[in-house]
């Protein structure tokens, strides 16, 4: 069971639950490495191109070691759409973090992403309302969550 499953109030039901993207896991263990062999500003002429190679195995090792990390936030992320608010949780190795704000406090939000996050369908929500904004990073499929966000703070004013 899941951490907003476990927390829900009285008469609050899971109108839309984020799905996280298997393709973030990619990041530590090819993307990154891939990214630090090809980084071309880094050297100049034929050591460029012999340092390719041993680069891309440095941080493939490196991304090993932050694999345990990523697969914690994979399975530990959660983005969830109640009857009566917004919750967004994100659980570490050694930590987790839960954002949330009640859908009457809800005036407007803001999509972002990156291009490497419109691939993986993942992105950055900041919801504006009343005193304070509240920034959602790492939100799983930004646009369909907005929709339903929107949706449920329609409903919610009826």
């Amino acid at each position: 069971m899941s951490w907003v499953d476990e927390n829900l109030g009285a008469g609050e039901e899971v109108l839309y639950r984020g799905k996280n993207s298997i393709i973030i896991l990619l990041w530590p263990i090819l993307l990154m490495p891939l990214h630090a062999a090809f980084d071309l500003r880094t050297e100049a002429g034929i050591w460029r191109v012999i340092t390719i190679p041993i680069r891309f195995l440095i941080w493939a090792v490196i991304g090993v070691f932050y694999l345990p990390s990523a697969i914690a936030s994979f399975v530990g992320s959660e983005a969830v759409v109640t009857t009566h608010r917004v919750i967004g949780t994100n659980k570490g190795l050694l930590t987790r973090k839960v954002l949330e704000i009640n859908l009457s406090n809800v005036e407007s939000l803001q999509v972002r992403q990156s291009i490497f996050e419109r691939i993986v369908n993942k992105g950055e929500i900041t919801f504006y309302g009343g005193s304070h904004d509240l920034v959602f990073p790492d939100m799983p499929n930004p646009a369909e969550f907005r929709r339903q966000t929107m949706a449920a703070v329609s409903r919610q004013g009826d």
